[in-house]
């Protein structure tokens, strides 16, 4: 299957409709006014000027990298203005695939996603902090998956995912560095079930509110202290 071949020339015109001759094309790296350099071929070893001057045809050679956008901004030869054009990048190819740039670098300058698929590893960097997802106990995931971290904002916990829902972290708090209290609610306000071959221990006295259960598995054991 053949393709259109892309024009192989830009070629600029004026407000009278003739080509653009002697006009300026400026070049910025995309959403910047930071001065970024086109090529003249397909090498990208040497780059056009910056105003680009267009030809007595009203053209250039004006060759652009796989995974970078610009911003141009047009002008006539007496550098009046003509019109401004953000985020200019050439069609996917190979390359933009291959070697895309950086989510949070000028292009794109931020992400949105439904669903990111991480297959292996991802790393967070820099000294600033990760926002998780933030819901009441109702909101939980329909179908919750092994892993799964969240914010609980009806315990005011973090909790994660396995096999149950569970807060996370524990251990004993306190004022200043003293970690001496261990703390817990003191009412069952929901269904709970005591995983498999674990026991568990409460400080009392504890209630259960009425409807709601808590059922201890064969060989485990509920201590209220």
């Amino acid at each position: 299957m053949a393709s259109l071949s892309p024009t192989p020339k830009l070629q600029f015109f004026g407000t009278d409709g003739l080509p653009l001759v002697g006009g300026k094309l400026y070049t910025y790296a995309a959403g910047t006014t930071t001065p970024l350099a086109t090529y003249t071929d397909y090498t990208g070893a040497t780059a056009n000027t910056n105003p680009v001057i267009l030809d007595s045809n009203g053209e250039a050679d004006v060759w652009l990298p796989d995974t970078t956008g610009y911003k141009y901004i047009l002008k006539d030869a007496d550098d009046v203005l003509l019109y401004t054009v953000d985020y200019v990048s050439v069609p996917l190819t190979t390359n933009s695939f291959a070697s895309p740039p950086p989510i949070g670098s000028a292009t794109p300058n931020e992400g949105t996603f439904t669903n990111l698929n991480v297959v292996d590893l991802m790393t967070l960097e820099g000294t600033g902090a990760s926002i998780l997802n933030v819901g009441t106990t109702g909101e939980r995931p329909v179908s919750p998956e092994e892993g799964m971290v969240r914010y609980n904002s009806t315990t005011e916990k973090f909790e994660g995912y396995n096999g149950e829902w569970g807060a996370l972290g524990g251990g004993a708090t306190g004022g200043g560095t003293d970690t001496v209290f261990f703390l817990n609610s003191q009412t069952v306000a929901n269904d709970y079930t005591i995983p498999t071959a674990q026991n568990a221990g409460t400080f009392g006295p504890v209630s259960i509110a009425d409807g709601v259960t808590v059922t201890v598995p064969d060989g485990s054991v509920w201590s209220i202290i």
